[in-house]
């Protein structure tokens, strides 16, 4: 299992530069640390991004994926900050394995002279599989778009 995920991170890596760009649009690959932390991904569809995560959660492997919506933007001082939101389906592999539903939301700050994205996302939503739950996650982490 930890060779193909391993694997699957390389050809992700390998392939990338493929889709080069001058700025925050396009394809973004990143950390994100917090709750739950690993690695995760941006893709810009226009009037939207699709989101994917490759993280530890509780004792087993979390993978989500989903859409965000631009909602505003707004200055504090000098810095530009973007708000979006929208949902996530994702699944824990563990012992105790649950599939869940969030929404998420996420406050974002451009970086103008480098195709960095720096990011906080809060999401909550229900999980059910080995049982029904609550679902809480929250982090902070960066994206180098491509």
């Amino acid at each position: 299992m930890k060779k193909k995920i391993v694997l699957i991170i390389l050809v992700v890596l390998c392939v990338t530069p493929m889709f080069a760009a001058a700025n925050n649009d396009g394809f973004g690959v990143g950390l994100v640390g917090g709750y739950p932390s690993g690695i995760t991904a941006s893709y810009s569809m226009g009037d939207f991004r699709i989101v994917g995560d490759l993280s530890s959660y509780f004792s087993g492997v979390n993978i989500d994926g989903g859409v965000l919506f631009p909602i505003t933007d707004f200055m504090i001082g000098e810095a530009p900050l973007y708000l979006e939101a929208g949902g996530l389906l994702g699944v824990n592999i563990s012992s105790n394995w649950m599939v869940y539903v969030d929404g998420l939301g996420r406050l974002s700050y451009y970086f103008n002279e480098y195709p960095i994205e720096v990011f906080l996302n809060v999401g909550a939503g229900v999980g059910f599989g080995s049982g029904f739950g609550v679902d809480i996650k929250s982090g902070i982490g960066g994206l180098w778009y491509f």
